[in-house]
């Protein structure tokens, strides 16, 4: 009879400790799989924060670069009547076609030459130096949009603004009436009148 109360009251300390070194083990165990938790969480979420501002800002790079590079480098080449300029780089295709009261510019699909055609919708006709946009379409190689303002005095400057995703760019597009050699600059100093192409 001893010997089994002797029995019951080891074995009741042995699960005793047990159960004391174990709890803090299980309790461990189960902080560390909510910790894991919390933290994959908490990445996610960085990770999330993250890509909502880097998303845009490549996008925007993205777009800014093909403007840059419609723009930027380009030469246009004037037939003797010094009339019709085809502008043409790498990438796009412009016209634009000089006449006595307009500077018309025009792009096309993506193309290496011929004419210039598949326009999209356009900007409307305007008699001041910022362009007043209607839409502009932007889809892989694709930039379509047109250009319409006074040459008046034999002026050869349009201001205009570019966005996509993101703050604009402002555009100074010169064009020589007499050698068709067009050139831009981005990002110059803002105006009172600038219009975005949204």
């Amino acid at each position: 009879m001893a010997w089994l109360q002797c029995k019951m009251q080891f074995r009741s300390f042995c699960l005793v400790v047990l159960f004391q070194v174990n709890k803090p083990r299980n309790l461990t165990t189960k902080c560390a799989q909510a910790f894991s938790l919390l933290e994959l969480l908490v990445v996610f979420a960085v990770i999330g924060v993250l890509l909502s501002f880097a998303v845009p800002f490549t996008n925007e790079r993205i777009c800014f670069s093909r403007f840059e590079n419609a723009y930027a480098n380009f030469i246009a080449s004037v037939d003797a009547t010094r009339t019709n300029a085809i502008i043409n780089n790498a990438d796009y295709l412009f016209s634009a076609s000089l006449n006595q009261s307009k500077l018309i510019m025009t792009s096309a699909q993506a193309v290496a030459g011929g004419n210039c055609t598949n326009l999209s919708k356009s900007l409307e006709s305007i008699t001041t130096d910022v362009v007043v946009p209607g839409s502009s379409t932007f889809g892989g190689a694709i930039m379509c949009f047109k250009l319409d303002g006074s040459v008046k005095a034999q002026r050869n400057k349009w201001n205009f603004s570019t966005r996509c995703g993101g703050e604009p760019l402002r555009w100074e597009v010169t064009v020589n009436l007499y050698t068709g050699i067009s050139s831009a600059r981005k990002n110059i100093p803002p105006l009172a009148q600038w219009v975005d192409l949204k």
